[in-house]
């Protein structure tokens, strides 16, 4: 083989790798401009169902005057699922109030019936925690909030890999706060109950 049949056979080698490189550089922005297409299209149906949530608790708090709302109240969840809540509070009062969900949750009892007719099990919080939810931000749910103001966030609430088949009853507690001097005064404010179905 002469030196030009080298270099021609070079020269072509080299033109296929930039062939294949371009090739590959077009198929990977079109991936990357899919996976972007396909998050952006899950966080506007995700803020959508949000709106959605808040507003129905708006609704639900607005015309019954509750102080207090979850929505949905009620979910069915398989073992290792997890769904998301929105929890609402209206201050109901007529000054500025903190609100916090009750600081003691590890001696929370959550209530679990097999069947609707059998009796009432209650666990204690601990060892089934994550059953309750998480707080997603911690205890506060909202501070500083005018006279008549609403507020609404999101609780996460999931069901355990290994959990009984049946009906969990989840009660949150929640405070209301006031500053007074250097200090707090902390008050009961309202109950609202959470239904989980496994089955």
């Amino acid at each position: 083989m002469s030196l030009s049949n080298h270099k021609k056979a070079a020269l072509e080698l080299s033109a296929n790798a930039i062939v294949i490189i371009i090739i590959s550089i077009v198929i990977l922005g079109s991936g990357i401009a899919i996976f972007y297409n396909i998050k952006n299209n899950a966080e506007d149906k995700i803020r959508d169902m949000d709106q959605r949530t808040q507003d129905q608790i708006k609704a639900l708090m607005l015309s019954n005057n509750y102080k207090v709302s979850v929505y949905p109240n009620t979910l069915k969840l398989n073992n290792g699922d997890a769904e998301s809540v929105g929890l609402g509070i209206q201050n109901n009062e007529q000054e500025t109030l903190d609100f916090k969900l009750e600081e003691d949750i590890e001696n929370l009892m959550i209530k679990y019936y097999a069947k609707p007719e059998s009796p009432v099990e209650e666990y204690p919080n601990t060892g089934m925690k994550y059953l309750y939810m998480e707080t997603l931000g911690g205890l506060m749910i909202a501070d500083n909030l005018k006279a008549k103001g609403v507020y609404i966030r999101t609780l996460l609430v999931k069901m355990p890999k290994d959990a009984k088949k049946g009906e969990y009853v989840i009660t949150l507690s929640i405070q209301s706060r006031k500053t007074v001097g250097g200090g707090y005064i902390t008050n009961d404010y309202d109950t609202v109950q959470i239904f989980v179905i496994n089955d």
